[in-house]
């Protein structure tokens, strides 16, 4: 999920914003979500963040 990523989020995305959902497919990223999502795919920690991922070793 996309959460909703207020005002830490791209200038495009008010406060208000509802969350909405992506169906990831294969070879997807984390970074190509986000650019997809909101044009930016330097965004993808807002991804992370919102469905609590963090990095594995």
């Amino acid at each position: 999920m996309i959460g909703d990523v207020g005002n830490n989020g791209p200038s495009n995305v008010s406060s208000s914003a509802t969350a909405s959902s992506y169906t990831v497919k294969r070879g997807d990223t984390l970074a190509s979500i986000a650019r997809a999502a909101w044009g930016d795919s330097n965004l993808w920690y807002l991804i992370a963040d919102a469905n609590k991922l963090s990095a594995t070793r």
